[in-house]
């Protein structure tokens, strides 16, 4: 059985991204839920299970075989149980999935950084700031582009 280790979904899109990988994949698997930040976490991050990952979550085991970062478990899952589960079978359209995909991935910092993640809690609307805005209107315009295909 594969094992998952996570930090709380709640607040980490990383560890939700992964975890919505595996799940859908269909396989059991092992969740191990860390905390992050509190006092133990340096030490825990330089245990070997994170050692692969320098301690970022996810982290996926597989027996021997690790995977870190959330798109490379989503793309590690697609190979093991058919590329359709995650992505559209449509040559163009995939690409331009991935494309998406790893944008979203690797970028929007100054989203994450005015804006993070905490889905237990509802916040008012405030104004944002202008690169926020450029980067809410990159995932709008990404979306449309999604869309007319």
């Amino acid at each position: 059985m594969i094992k998952l280790i996570v930090g709380n979904r709640a607040y980490s899109s990383w560890s939700m991204r992964g975890w919505l990988a595996v799940k859908h994949s269909g396989e059991e698997f092992e969740e191990f839920v860390v905390p992050l930040f509190d006092e133990e976490w340096d030490k825990r991050r330089e245990g070997d299970e994170f050692a692969p990952s320098l301690g970022k979550v996810p982290i996926l085991w597989d027996g021997a075989c690790v995977v870190w970062d959330s798109l490379a478990i989503v793309e590690f899952l697609a190979d093991r149980h058919g590329k359709e589960r995650y992505w559209p079978q449509d040559e163009a359209a995939c690409g331009m999935a991935r494309s998406m995909a790893a944008e979203m991935h690797s970028g929007f910092a100054n989203l994450r950084r005015e804006l993070p993640m905490n889905v237990r809690k509802s916040f008012p609307t405030r104004d944002l700031s202008d690169a926020v805005t450029q980067e809410v209107n990159r995932i709008l315009q990404l979306w449309a582009q999604a869309r007319a295909r």
